[in-house]
């Protein structure tokens, strides 16, 4: 038992001082996340002038890719509708159709948060259709239902399964998904909102975090974090899903130690 303890302690201290480097490298991008966080806040209370600012601040520091991978945009221009600020309404309302995939779905509703910057902007259905159109053609539509698949069928027995075959089943999957996630990273790169667009195109789910989650562990250390680190420094995605799989699998192998260093304590 002793020896079991050493290896894994072994084991993870490595692990652990190999990613420390590849941190140090993102935490100064990782500010994004607690700042956009203390702007949804000042939304929240009423704050709105406080919000649009904060958010402006984060857009001109880090760009807008990041605004269209967290939808953090649509808060942005409500706080900038909401706090009367002078923006221009049409290249906002362009800006969710020709990056985020929005449609005319806000005009259906006068009671969607976007409706009165939709009216405001001016904005026909016609061009609306239009821009539709175009960002739908700029997207790798087969690549996005394969990502959406992959998505489904990580939650499959995750949610409500109760069969004791439950961690089988679960492995299967989870297995298949990395295998088939491996072979998108070689072949297309990272499938980033520019590649296969977001959730507004169809209302289906493409974030992979839950499915990198849920990648094996020597794979995920061997392969994933490095892979996605490179991803990072080429710019198809942020480091959202990095510090994820990072701070998951560290909080699960410091588990693993602490149990073991309890056992190891019992019998010594």
């Amino acid at each position: 038992m002793k020896h079991l303890y050493l290896f894994f302690l072994a084991y993870n201290i490595s692990i652990l001082s190999y990613s420390q480097s590849q941190e140090r490298d993102i935490n100064n991008f990782l500010e994004y996340y607690p700042e956009r966080h203390k702007a949804y806040e000042y939304f929240k209370e009423e704050k709105y002038e406080q919000a649009y600012f904060l958010l402006k601040k984060l857009y001109d520091k880090y760009g807008t890719d990041i605004a269209i991978e967290d939808n953090s945009y649509v808060t942005y221009v409500r706080a900038a509708e909401l706090s009367n600020q002078c923006f221009s309404r049409f290249k906002a309302v362009k800006f969710l159709i020709e990056k985020c995939g929005y449609d005319d779905t806000p005009l259906k509703y006068k009671n969607h948060d976007l409706y009165e910057t939709y009216i405001k902007s001016g904005i026909d259905k016609e061009y609306i259709e239009i821009l539709r159109k175009r960002y739908l053609k700029k997207i790798n539509m087969s690549l996005r239902k394969h990502i959406i698949k992959m998505v489904e069928r990580d939650q499959l027995y995750r949610r409500g399964y109760r069969g004791k075959d439950k961690l089988k089943k679960l492995d299967s999957i989870d297995e298949i998904n990395e295998k088939l996630l491996i072979k998108v990273f070689e072949k297309y790169g990272y499938p980033n909102h520019r590649m296969i667009g977001n959730y507004w195109v169809d209302e289906k789910h493409v974030m992979l975090s839950s499915v990198l989650r849920h990648t094996s562990d020597s794979i995920k250390i061997n392969y994933f974090l490095p892979k996605i680190y490179d991803f990072i420094n080429k710019g198809e995605t942020t480091p959202k899903f990095y510090n994820s799989m990072l701070m998951h699998y560290k909080k699960k192998h410091l588990n693993i130690c602490d149990k073991l260093n309890t056992i190891n304590m019992k019998y010594n």
